[in-house]
């Protein structure tokens, strides 16, 4: 199944889903962690986890997801089979497995996060992807499944960089994450220019517009719009280079600590 019929689906799916998102998980008894950006610590995660779904884990023998285990949480089979698909193309290509899951986000603010934290033997680090961002994406965007895929591709940009020890360097200052987001930017544009490599109609600009919507007028935590869409053109044009894995996290990382 090529990624345009993907997209076709997930877009389908996610029209269902906006329609019904929600989630039967337990309130979250807030601590007095502070998080900044979308990288969150081990000790931060379980009050983001106790607001999740069954955490669905990539397969002990590929690196790709089972969308069954996907179903039990989202009222869509097809949203859940693309999405596991797209995923798993996602592990294959950076190399990492980790946990994925939904949450339930505290009021209307919209989110999604990675965190170092492992959920099981199989996971390397987990992704929580917020209900309200999937709404919001999916309100917000022409192509709400390419604008989905963007912010996933983001986050597994962070377990990228938690699996490397890159975090330390990138963000030193935990108040001050930019750097790590920069580089989860730059590595969510490398995705769709490898994408776009493969299949000339991927919708790669969804990429950069996606998170420029999703920046600011001031820098805060991920940057403004230009700077966040700078990012993700430049991981972009590292992807469309055909460079390896090993390649693009170094330009990333000196990307990002040259900002």
């Amino acid at each position: 199944m090529i990624l345009a019929r993907r997209d076709m689906v997930l877009g389908s799916a996610l029209t269902i889903l906006s329609s019904a998102v929600g989630c039967n998980c337990a309130s979250a008894e807030e601590h007095s962690y502070q998080t900044f950006g979308c990288c969150v610590s081990s000790a931060e995660a379980p009050r983001y986890l106790a607001r999740a779904s069954e955490v669905a884990l990539s397969s002990n023998v590929a690196p790709s997801f089972n969308e069954r285990t996907l179903a039990k949480v989202s009222p869509s089979p097809m949203f859940d089979y693309a999405l596991a698909q797209a995923m798993g193309d996602l592990c294959e290509k950076f190399h990492v497995k980790p946990g994925f899951c939904y949450y339930k986000e505290s009021g209307e603010d919209f989110n999604a996060l990675a965190t170092d934290r492992v959920v099981t033997k199989l996971s390397g680090g987990t992704v929580l992807f917020g209900f309200n961002m999937l709404s919001y994406l999916f309100q917000n965007s022409d192509i709400p499944a390419a604008a989905v895929l963007a912010v996933i591709a983001h986050e597994f940009g962070h377990i990228v960089a938690i699996t490397r020890g890159l975090n330390d360097q990138l963000a030193p200052d935990k108040t001050n994450p930019f750097r790590a987001e920069q580089f989860a930017d730059f590595m969510s544009g490398f995705y769709a220019g490898q994408r776009l490599v493969e299949d000339e109609k991927f919708h790669a600009v969804v990429f950069a517009t996606t998170m420029q919507k999703l920046g600011g007028d001031d820098r805060g935590s991920h940057g403004t719009h230009k700077e966040r869409g700078s990012a993700v053109l430049e991981g972009f044009k590292t992807g469309k280079q055909k460079a390896g894995l090993d390649d693009a996290v170094n330009a990333g990382f000196k990307f990002a600590m040259a900002r």
